[in-house]
């Protein structure tokens, strides 16, 4: 009996680690959902947007898609969130487009055409390079610059606050502390620390930041549980506020009650 009970004990732990390095070798097909489908800026002619072709630190292509703001107005930068594309951030932006602001949507690694496979290196490349454009090209001031992280793309809003300083403020929809701590909630049996090619550690990097901080968060979100939207909150610096919303999850936040909210944070600072 005690033969038999070792040998079925093997078995499980042969299947179990069978299965973990299955899903180390896979990790990034769980994390990135990019649509291939390439977005078409023509579809946006009212906003007066236009797509601009960047070249990253390691020679790939990005389409970013941009529009200037009007005098006065801030430049809003967009990440957008997983198995999203510019057209989000341009469903996302809607009410600011319409007030003057500034816009532009980052082009991430894999998605929409773009040139790579995403990871966290990748997407911030690609943040770094849209930022830069703004910067060098457009002349876009650094602190007329606000960084608007949705979802996944939060994690890029935070890394991008903690090389470019001075922004005018961050904002963040829906964040997380990190990829490992969302993942370690879901797949408990799994040393996702441990395993984990992409940290997008905000939790880490969130006392770095000095630029004004505005959090939204759906509090019946599913998918990132809303205390770690509140962990992030409590451990940044000020100023900072928060914006909770009752009865809304994680992709059903309304844009007409976000929008006033963080347009009179910004008319603040």
């Amino acid at each position: 009996m005690k033969e038999k009970a070792k040998k079925i004990i093997i078995q499980i732990l042969l299947v179990y680690f069978c299965a973990v390095a299955a899903l180390y070798l896979v990790q990034r097909k769980m994390i990135f959902f990019p649509s291939a489908e390439v977005p078409n800026v023509s579809a946006f002619k009212a906003f007066d947007i236009e797509d601009i072709e960047l070249v990253r630190s390691n020679g790939n292509r990005s389409i970013a898609w941009y529009r200037a703001p009007q005098t006065g107005k801030e430049t809003l930068v967009f990440f957008h969130g997983n198995a999203s594309n510019h057209v989000g951030n341009v469903y996302l932006a809607a009410l600011y487009l319409k007030q003057g602001y500034g816009f532009l949507s980052v082009g991430y690694p894999g998605y929409g055409g773009n040139d790579g496979k995403p990871s966290e290196q990748g997407l911030y490349d690609a943040a770094r390079s849209s930022i830069t454009y703004l910067l060098n090209e457009v002349k876009i001031p650094e602190n007329q610059i606000v960084l608007y992280g949705q979802s996944i793309g939060t994690g890029v809003a935070v890394q991008m606050a903690t090389e470019f300083k001075n922004v005018r403020a961050v904002v963040l929809e829906s964040p997380y502390t990190s990829l490992p701590d969302v993942a370690a909630k879901r797949y408990f049996f799994v040393p996702v620390r441990l395993l984990m090619k992409d940290k997008f550690d905000s939790f880490a990097k969130i006392k770095t930041i000095k630029a004004p901080l505005f959090v939204i968060q759906g509090m019946n979100d599913r998918v990132i549980p809303p205390s770690f939207g509140q962990r992030l909150f409590d451990t940044a610096n000020g100023p900072k506020e928060i914006l909770k919303l009752e009865g809304y999850g994680h992709n059903d936040l309304p844009d007409e009650m976000i929008f006033p909210a963080v347009e009179k944070f910004l008319n603040k600072q």
